[in-house]
């Protein structure tokens, strides 16, 4: 008898076989038990969670000769010929090979007809999101209503592709990957029964490559034994899957915490040699600061690496929080920079060295006097003091004020240096305290860190008195080199700053006292005769709108303002006959009342709106009256005054925007400009 690989040979033939997915064998028990069967059923999961395999086993259970049950003898012609892959009734079709409407058609001519031998005619369609959409048009109908005799049962590893109208038709069940500890209990199951040695090491190495797939897990064995000559052990299995020997990342990680940079290299170089995939070498290192990090959190994490344990265990102690958080960052940025690197070799390096070198602070800082003297602990400590002292003196040069644009002004070395000497005995000073808070001052040294303090400040104040002398002699040289500018060229004799008037406009010009601005009121005047009459009042009335009114009301329509606006709005004109009104002037005298309609909305004006606009205004103010509509050019329509009363709207949120110093200081921080066209009034 030829060999039967083990993902067959092992393929579970009862529900109580099967791995995981209780949540899915408990609902199928129960609709059997109490024959309370759906015509069709949907399947969903990663490929070798046991789709297909429930499915098979249903249709066991359906069709057994001693009845239908959860639990089918498998021993029956039936059950055997389901296992076989032979009975009759049990249609399997491969719906990526099958896609077209014409084979879903043909398949669909037989479901009229009966089951040959079994109570039921089972379709199981696998990898159903293959098929087409004329195929699954073609299926809907029968889906929706099949004989009583069928049952479909489908299977997907991609249920996003199936039309909603295909999924509202079947129960579908979510069939789950299988944890780690599933996969390992099957594997150690399957490899006892076949007397096979296998290591335990290696066993967590398949069912952690299998990725919740057991027909992976069960394949990866069979490579695993055939490559192991009929046994499996971890370094062989490792070897087989491309892995890097966990040992000597720990080696390497170790090295790392211990700043051992020769070990370091000779870890790095037995790890080029093995000719790995970096992609991995990065995964598995920071799965270990993984493990790490979870054993600090809870110690009883680093039992689920049992290969490892005690050297996970030491790292978790021998580490601050921090530095695991820090050096598993590394490790992912190691890990994203990986395709720009030259070659994995020297990526790997780089993120190793950027772990060597950059480590949290471990100095330890007296918290009552952090919280009581903040003062003193403005800054992150520093192990190094003479970055100290560079700080500090950076602090001191731009606290004053000074403006970031200007350079910073070029101090004498000696001063420098005697800044330096003093920030030194200061810090030493501080530090001395910050030791021995206990032990006060004694007389003596008090005036001594008084005198040096009062030192400091005067040093201070002269640096700064130098930086004001620079500053002012380049504000003196900017406002030079400005006044020299404006100096007009020798061909120009006209006084610059004297207005150039046009004498088309202003004919008069030998008065002797001119006003600037009434001359500049003149001039817009004669600019507007030449716009419409309309655009003239639009000009007028949009400069004396404001955007709240007396009562503190927002300016929003123009029935707020105008009597002949608000009458519309109190009228159900609507339309045309509201159009010819909103573009009307209005004007009553007593009972009459004239219109002066927009000559450019003349086309609107007919006798049935003139009697409608005037039936409605006679509801409105309780009187008879009549009505006359002339054409012309109205200069206050209810139209024109909205028109305006936007404009100043728009006007007035751009003022606001241009104002308000948060989004000033916003757009000078971040170099940024205001886009007056997204500015709109709320």
């Amino acid at each position: 008898m030829s060999y039967q690989v083990l993902a067959r040979k092992w393929r579970p033939q009862r529900f109580a076989e099967l791995v995981g997915q209780h949540h899915v064998v408990s609902a199928i028990t129960h609709a059997l038990n109490n024959d309370r069967l759906h015509h069709a059923y949907l399947f969903t999961g990663t490929r070798g969670v046991g789709k297909t395999t429930i499915a098979r086993i249903f249709s066991k259970s359906l069709n057994c000769d001693v009845g239908q049950s959860a639990d089918p003898c498998g021993k029956c012609d039936t059950c055997v010929s389901i296992e076989q892959g032979n009975y009759v009734d049990l249609l399997e079709i491969d719906a990526a090979s099958r896609t077209k409407v014409e084979d879903t058609r043909e398949l669909l001519d037989n479901v009229q007809y009966k089951p040959t031998r079994g109570r039921f005619k089972v379709y199981l369609i696998d990898e159903v999101h293959m098929l087409s959409k004329h195929s699954f048009n073609a299926l809907l109908k029968t889906l929706e209503e099949p004989p009583p005799h069928v049952k479909f049962l489908l299977a997907t590893t991609d249920p996003q592709k199936l039309p909603i109208t295909i999924l509202s038709r079947c129960l579908q069940f979510n069939l789950k990957a299988l944890s780690r500890e599933q996969i390992t209990d099957q594997l150690t199951r399957v490899l006892n029964h076949e007397n096979i040695d296998a290591e335990p090491q290696g066993i967590e190495l398949l069912a952690r490559a299998a990725n919740g797939s057991m027909r992976d897990a069960l394949s990866l064995t069979d490579q695993a034994v055939a490559q192991g000559n009929n046994s499996i052990k971890a370094a062989v299995v490792s070897d087989m899957l491309g892995l890097m020997d966990k040992q000597i990342l720990l080696k390497l990680l170790n090295a790392v915490v211990s700043g051992d940079k020769d070990g370091i290299q000779a870890y790095i170089q037995a790890i080029s040699e093995q000719a790995p995939d970096y992609t991995q070498v990065l995964g598995e290192l920071s799965s270990l600061l993984h493990q790490v990090a979870l054993t600090q959190w809870n110690p009883e994490s680093c039992k689920l690496e049992t290969t490892s344990a005690r050297a996970i265990y030491a790292l978790a102690k021998k580490l601050t929080p921090e530095h695991v958080q820090l050096l598993y960052k590394f490790v992912l940025e190691g890990k994203k920079e990986l395709p720009f690197s030259v070659d994995g070799n020297t990526c790997l390096q780089m993120t190793v060295m950027r772990m060597t070198h950059f480590a949290p602070d471990t100095s330890n800082i007296d918290t009552y006097n952090v919280i009581r003297n903040p003062q003193d602990h403005v800054t992150s400590p520093i192990k190094d003091a003479s970055q100290a002292h560079d700080i500090n003196v950076e602090t001191t040069q731009t606290s004053d004020g000074a403006d970031d644009l200007n350079p910073p002004p070029n101090y004498d070395d000696h001063d420098v240096a005697a800044m330096h000497s003093e920030q030194s005995m200061l810090e030493a000073q501080r530090h001395d305290s910050l030791d021995a808070e206990a032990s006060p001052e004694s007389p003596a040294e008090a005036p001594n860190t008084l005198a040096k303090t009062q030192a400091l400040l005067a040093l201070k104040e002269k640096l700064n008195a130098e930086r004001s002398s620079e500053e002012g002699a380049q504000k003196a040289k900017k406002s030079e080199s400005a006044q020299h500018n404006d100096v007009p060229p020798p061909w120009i004799t006209e006084p610059a700053d004297e207005p150039v008037i046009n004498t088309m406009f202003s004919p008069d010009l030998s008065e002797p006292d001119i006003d600037d601005e009434r001359v500049t009121e003149e001039v817009a005047d004669e600019n507007c005769e030449r716009n419409s009459e309309a655009d003239l009042v639009e000009v007028a009335v949009v400069s004396e709108l404001r955007a709240y009114l007396d009562n503190g009301e927002k300016l929003v329509h123009a029935k707020q303002i105008d009597h002949w606006a608000s009458l519309i709005e109190a009228t159900g004109l609507s339309g045309l006959t509201k159009q010819i009104a909103l573009h009307s002037d209005y004007n009553r005298k007593e009972n009459q009342i004239t219109l002066l309609m927009d000559e450019s909305q003349a086309h609107l004006l007919n006798d049935a709106a003139v009697s409608q606009i005037r039936s409605e205004l006679t509801g409105v103010l309780g009187k008879d009256i009549s009505i006359d509509v002339a054409i012309g050019k109205p200069q206050q329509t209810p139209y024109i005054i909205q028109q305006q009363v936007n404009e100043m709207r728009e006007a007035h949120a751009k003022h606001i925007v241009s104002s308000n110093s948060d989004i000033q200081t916003l757009m000078t921080t971040f170099e940024a400009h205001a886009d007056e066209a997204s500015i709109k009034p709320r």
